[in-house]
């Protein structure tokens, strides 16, 4: 394997590793999305304790929640 051969493996190898990595970071947020929209639905709580309850910013909160609102 020459020089060219090997740096290109080497960024297949890099791109796949950042690919599973960013998949993983979608898959978090869209779990918690998930995860608020239903305290949101089911729950009286505050937008401050959901945002506590899924470990996500209070700013996320309200984006789902507007999200929700915007698709009835």
């Amino acid at each position: 394997m020459n020089t060219v051969e090997y740096l290109k493996m080497e960024g297949r190898e890099e791109g796949r590793e950042e690919g599973r990595v960013e998949g993983i970071e979608v898959g978090k947020e869209q779990a918690a999305a998930v995860f608020v929209e239903n305290l949101l639905k089911g729950s009286d709580f505050t937008i401050g304790k959901i945002a506590s309850l899924a470990n996500v910013t209070e700013e996320f909160v309200k984006e789902v929640k507007s999200k929700m609102n915007g698709a009835r």
